[in-house]
């Protein structure tokens, strides 16, 4: 922070890139000076089904979900262990707490991003850095409004009715809007969660079903 104003810069970068992902973080770090929260958040895998998917789309899946997590937190966490104090916040999914119908890739791989932030989240805690993860439920992203586009073209129903029909099943009967995330990760990112980590936390409107 730079009085009452954040310093914010606008990079792009290619997530599924490794080179990209070091320019991207050099960049970063020399523009704010340390990266002490980090915030990994990717497009998941395209919609699927397992007897469609072939080898390259289950390395570009794992590549882009899972890699994209490890190689940015690589490159931060040096910084972190140095001032004794960080964060970790990985968006995933609720399909970690529930598989969703249609998402193969995405029920497989991001299980795996939860396992290993867990474990890195033990790792890691005795330098006073916390990994968690935040897993939405149906919120109304570019994502999801292609997974409803791809069930509207296989089912004949329009994308209103598709969406109505999700939310008939959600306790909350409707969808999540980005802003519904934003709460949790704040809190995540804060010293108030000092003594949170290797969380697994779903914002789904009640929808996964499940105690954990």
């Amino acid at each position: 922070m730079v009085g009452n104003k954040a310093k914010i810069i606008a990079l792009q970068a290619n997530l599924d890139n490794p080179e990209e992902i070091k320019t991207l973080y050099a960049e970063a770090a020399e523009y704010l000076g340390s990266v002490d929260i980090l915030v990994n958040n990717t497009g998941g895998p395209p919609p699927s089904i397992f007897e469609n998917l072939e080898d390259e789309d289950w390395q570009k899946a794992f590549n882009s979900t899972m890699m994209s997590c490890i190689r940015l937190s690589k490159l931060a966490l040096p910084s972190m262990k140095e001032k004794k104090w960080g964060r970790i916040i990985n968006i995933s999914s609720v399909s970690v707490k529930s598989p969703v119908a249609g998402l193969f890739l995405s029920n497989s791989l991001r299980m795996g991003v939860l396992g290993w932030a867990k474990a890195l989240s033990d790792e890691v805690a005795p330098f006073g850095i916390t990994v968690n993860t935040v897993c939405p439920g149906y919120t109304r992203t570019e994502r999801v409004e292609s997974i409803l586009e791809s069930q509207s073209k296989s089912s004949g129903l329009n994308k209103e009715e598709i969406e109505k029909n999700i939310a008939s099943n959600i306790p909350m009967k409707r969808v999540g809007e980005a802003g519904d995330l934003a709460g949790l990760i704040t809190f995540l990112a804060s010293q108030k969660a000092d003594y949170m980590t290797g969380l697994a936390v779903q914002v789904d409107g009640g929808s996964a079903r499940t105690f954990t």
